[in-house]
């Protein structure tokens, strides 16, 4: 029983639509990545996926309107870490680690390629979401989890033509991951 239901109320947290929105966070959270990403795109039309990071559509000295896409990683850290409060009730050490990841993806917004943190930033946003990741999902999918976080630590190790096609490598592995989760937590949910 959550402490609102012991004051009489029902809780934001038990309340139906609320459980179905929490459930779609990620989705959320992604929809805005690809949404700011294209635009960012639309008005950098030198940027190649198979020359580039999607990093340099953030930083000023490469392109025009360079705040379109560090804007868009900031709010997609927000949904991000929403999507994190949201597994915070049934896996804390995963969902705490998915709220640390998205305050490293709000960094990559705010220190884009230009700064020295820019780097680490990067990494720890991928490395800390995986790991957050596999913890909440091993129990329920040990050979899926252990496979797609073997991948995404592979994937540093393969030599990609560039930075951006790393990067979606890596997106589509955690995407594959938030299907896994938005699974579990459809049948929780019911």
């Amino acid at each position: 029983m959550s402490p609102a239901e012991k004051r009489g109320g029902r809780g934001f947290e038990s309340h139906p639509r609320h459980m179905k929105l929490e459930n779609y966070f990620w989705l959320f959270a992604l929809l805005v990545f690809i949404i700011f990403t294209s635009i960012s795109v639309l008005f950098n039309p030198w940027f190649n996926l198979l020359a580039n990071a999607y990093s340099d559509l953030g930083n000023p000295s490469n392109g025009t309107f360079y705040w379109i896409f560090n804007v868009g990683l900031i709010l997609t850290a927000v949904l991000w870490s929403l999507f994190g409060y949201s597994l915070i009730k049934r896996n804390f050490f995963s969902g705490f680690g998915i709220i640390i990841a998205s305050i490293f993806l709000a960094l990559v917004g705010i220190f884009h390629e230009g700064y020295s943190v820019h780097k680490f930033v990067s990494y720890a946003f991928f490395i800390v979401s995986f790991i957050s990741l596999l913890n909440y999902t091993y129990k329920r999918f040990k050979l899926v989890s252990i496979i797609l976080f073997s991948l995404a630590m592979i994937g540093n190790l393969v030599p990609f033509p560039s930075i951006g096609l790393l990067e979606t490598y890596e997106l589509i592995l955690l995407f594959t991951f938030l299907l896994l989760i938005n699974k579990e937590k459809k049948k929780i949910t019911k």
